[in-house]
């Protein structure tokens, strides 16, 4: 479907938004063959995010849960700090240098207030799944039941994480589809 507005109308950033909801398709119907298929949808949406600020929290959603989803490929309490930390890194990076180099094309009166706030919540709520994760972990030493129910550690990771990620999809192609603002060459205005 997302090749259709790309060859009505090809532009460089339709390209790449149709590139990104080609890897989305992709991840999801691959989620639990592989956690790191995640990058195929967060690099090439880098490319456009900063062409317009409402791209900033579907990328925002999508990175965050993204990133975490990848947390149980690293195991260990040491590698958990070690994860923890560049996870904050990037908040830090993402926080401060995204919103500054992206481009305010479109009036935002128009922006949905709400999503945008349930989307930060959503982000700020990895932070606590994350914590509870890792010390079920820490008690499953102690704990015959945490041991025996060491999957549901990983379902919780998948579960949160793929709320955010089809979120973002639902953004994404909510932008993609129905704002044409977003895809056009904006140096040929």
């Amino acid at each position: 479907m997302s090749l259709i507005p790309l060859f009505i109308n090809p532009t460089f950033e339709r390209f790449i938004g149709s590139l990104t909801l080609c890897g989305y398709a992709s991840f999801l119907f691959g989620w639990h063959v592989h956690e790191k298929a995640i990058m195929l949808v967060i690099i090439p949406f880098t490319f456009i995010v900063c062409q317009d600020k409402r791209l900033l929290p579907v990328f925002q959603a999508l990175s965050s849960a993204g990133y975490v989803s990848l947390f149980p490929l690293l195991y260990g309490s040491a590698e958990w700090l070690f994860k923890a930390l560049i996870t904050f890194v990037w908040c830090v990076i993402y926080f401060s240098s995204f919103g500054e180099v992206a481009h305010n094309y479109a009036n935002f009166s128009t922006r949905i207030f709400l999503l945008d706030r349930i989307n930060l919540i959503y982000s700020i709520l990895l932070i606590p799944m994350s914590i509870f994760v890792q010390f079920m972990d820490i008690e499953a030493r102690n704990f015959a039941i945490l041991k025996k129910l060491e999957f549901v550690r990983l379902m919780i990771y998948s579960v949160y994480c793929a709320l955010g990620i089809v979120g973002s999809w639902n953004g994404l192609s909510w932008l993609y589809f129905l704002d044409d603002t977003i895809w056009v060459n904006k140096d040929d205005e």
